[in-house]
């Protein structure tokens, strides 16, 4: 510890930050459990000269938010269904050091009673609020009329100007109340824009109030404006996917095939379904149950139109794979939908749904993935698939042939 004290403050607080830095602190994906952060904060321990100066390096790099709801499935829909990293959640939210937020978010349904000591609480990362606020977007776009029945109250405060809580130790400032805890300075614009914002894609709420400190006039505004935003309608999403569809075909055939499979991704962004690695979030099902007015689906079903991008989507991205010999890839995203299919067959994979929608697109689905299945060894895997593959495409002479 001599030779780190011995280094000048600039290279401490670079030794620092790389130990109270939120990167190093998050945990791996898991599609189970969320993902979480998990700091190290015996640095702190140490001695009183190296708990100061980590002390101001960690207030630094972390910002957080306390949210607060009346619902016990709270964490169940963020952070696993949302996929939403949290740092605390439970009892350890209100302990230290999280006790230190800059921003309270604390949703209410008014309208509706809930049990006075219900308060489920979680602390977020400021940089996460942006993918909170999208889920909840997406929630809202699923659930419809979800939010007229919410209240939110976002109260922002400062909690490291005071000089009472600059010269406490952590544990002290923990026992401190949080109306004690804040200072009289105004949070910077900057920040304050950082930590409001993001709530600009929550639309249709009861009622929105700012608490706290003194929010900027033109910060909230902002905010309210965007809330008031509508969302674009299934028409312009659908219209947006089938376009960048589009742009992934041509780069198909220029052979570019990651910027296809890109271009891919988005598409299925545009019309509200979150591909990130292997994992896949379908939102905004009741969204898209609608009659489509106007532009090239005028009239027709948008959860059919949307049911058909989907399937095609997931044949070019297996087309994609295949290009690339990824044959891993390509497998896996053909399997997923494949499965969907036997399962909507109660499980019978020997007979294709012919009268689906997208056949068409599901045979090249069933043929291109037992391609991957025959590059990867599995002869009865790919026989399987490709017998199917001819009974959705009976006309293909390259199946017949093959």
């Amino acid at each position: 510890m001599a030779k780190l004290l011995d280094l000048p403050l600039e290279l401490r607080e670079q030794i620092y930050s790389y130990v109270v830095h939120p990167s190093p602190a998050r945990g791996p994906e898991c599609s189970e459990c969320g993902t979480s952060y998990r700091y190290d904060l015996s640095l702190f321990r140490v001695n009183r000269q190296t708990y100061r100066e980590a002390l101001a390096v960690f207030r630094r790099e972390n910002v957080f938010a306390l949210l607060e709801t009346p619902w016990q499935g709270t964490e169940q829909h963020i952070a696993i269904e949302g996929h939403v990293p949290v740092v605390a959640t439970g009892p350890r939210a209100s302990m230290y050091p999280y006790v230190q937020y800059h921003l309270g978010i604390r949703i209410e349904a008014p309208h509706h009673s809930t049990p006075d000591d219900n308060t489920f609480k979680l602390v977020l990362l400021m940089q996460d609020l942006p993918a909170f606020t999208r889920m909840w977007f997406y929630s809202n776009l699923t659930y419809p009329r979800l939010n007229n029945y919410l209240r939110l109250t976002l109260t922002l405060r400062n909690p490291y100007t005071s000089e009472r809580t600059r010269t406490k130790t952590y544990a002290e400032v923990a026992d401190m109340p949080a109306m004690a805890v804040g200072g009289r300075d105004k949070l910077p614009v900057k920040l304050q824009r950082q930590l409001l914002m993001p709530f600009g894609e929550v639309h249709n709420l009861d009622q929105v109030m700012f608490a706290g400190e003194p929010v900027d006039p033109g910060v909230e505004a902002g905010v309210r404006e965007e809330m008031g935003r509508r969302p674009d309608s299934p028409e312009k999403c659908l219209a947006e996917a089938y376009k960048l569809k589009d742009e992934g075909n041509k780069a198909i055939k220029e052979g570019f095939y990651k910027d296809a499979i890109d271009c891919y991704e988005k598409s299925f962004l545009a019309v509200h379904i979150v591909c990130k690695g292997r994992r896949r979030s379908i939102w905004a099902d009741a969204f898209f149950h609608t009659v489509l007015r106007g532009g090239e689906f005028h009239c027709q079903e948008g959860a059919i139109v949307r049911l058909v991008l989907r399937v095609k989507l997931v044949a070019n991205i297996v087309l994609a794979y295949l290009k690339l010999e990824d044959y891993d890839e390509a497998y896996f995203w053909g399997m997923r939908s494949i499965r969907l299919m036997r399962e909507a067959a109660d499980g019978d994979d020997n007979e294709p749904m012919l009268d689906f929608v997208a056949a068409v697109e599901m045979g090249k689905i069933y043929y291109r993935t037992g391609v991957a299945a025959k590059h990867l060894g599995d002869e009865s895997e790919a026989r399987n698939l490709l017998r199917v593959a001819i009974q959705y495409l009976p006309n293909d002479a390259t199946l017949v042939s093959s």
